[in-house]
């Protein structure tokens, strides 16, 4: 598909179409001739010959989350942003290897920073394993957040509802040690203390892991911080460094 919307533009050398469709995993044909068509202006714009990577990348920044926001937040709400996403995209990299694209703190749409995952990493089917690495990867922004700031911000509002989310999946599934549930037969005290629990499980793992790697935390937001988008590429590079 994307061959098809590239046809008649010119690319630079650097693009690899099989990368793109990677990090476009979901979209469908006219998300994606959206995107080449935004890539191709923001190229314009710029008075390039060629579409590359940079432009390809921002497209699809546009596409999943909207319009850069003219207004960003001070610096001190920023650094706490980066320190945010750094804590996805180092949860998401320990639990799911080369599963981060980029990383950024340039708001758009109603998001203030987005870690965006690398497509292929994508199921259609998932084990009680699978959910629990995404719950913690959920959380990853606010325990580190936590564990720089000492507390939390109301800036991992959606992370805790998709947590929420997926726990119930997890129960909903008969993946929890209760087995096969139904609300109307199994005792409510049973369920909310399984979803409790879970949840803390996740909690402290994530806490465990933030708390061994906190330098390479603060390192990555501060190069998110200087850049505002990091590769996965580089971030995985940083991850090496100081490991």
């Amino acid at each position: 598909i994307l061959q098809i919307h590239t046809r008649n533009k010119p690319l630079a050398a650097e693009v690899n179409l099989e990368t793109i469709a990677e990090d476009t995993f979901g979209f469908s044909g006219a998300h994606l001739e959206a995107m080449v068509n935004e890539a191709a202006i923001l190229a314009f714009r710029q008075g390039k010959k060629e579409i590359g990577k940079d432009e390809l990348e921002e497209a699809t920044d546009k596409v999943i989350l909207g319009e850069k926001l003219e207004r960003k937040p001070q610096r001190d709400e920023l650094r706490r942003i980066a320190i945010h996403e750094t804590g996805h995209a180092l949860i998401s990299e320990t639990v799911r290897p080369n599963s981060v694209s980029n990383v950024t703190v340039a708001p758009r749409g109603k998001a203030l920073g987005f870690v965006r995952p690398n497509g292929k990493n994508e199921h259609f089917l998932y084990t009680r394993e699978d959910l629990e690495d995404q719950i913690a990867v959920f959380l990853g922004g606010a325990v580190a957040e936590e564990l720089v700031y000492g507390d939390r911000s109301t800036g991992a509002r959606n992370d805790l509802e998709q947590t929420v989310k997926i726990t119930r999946e997890i129960i909903k599934n008969g993946l929890s040690p209760l087995g096969i549930v139904d609300e109307e037969y199994t005792p409510k005290d049973r369920i909310n203390s399984t979803f409790t629990e879970i949840i803390h499980h996740q909690e402290e793992r994530v806490r465990k892991i933030l708390t061994a790697k906190l330098s390479l935390l603060e390192e990555g937001a501060e190069r998110l911080l200087a850049a505002e988008k990091i590769s996965g590429e580089e971030f995985r590079n940083l991850m090496k460094q100081t490991a």
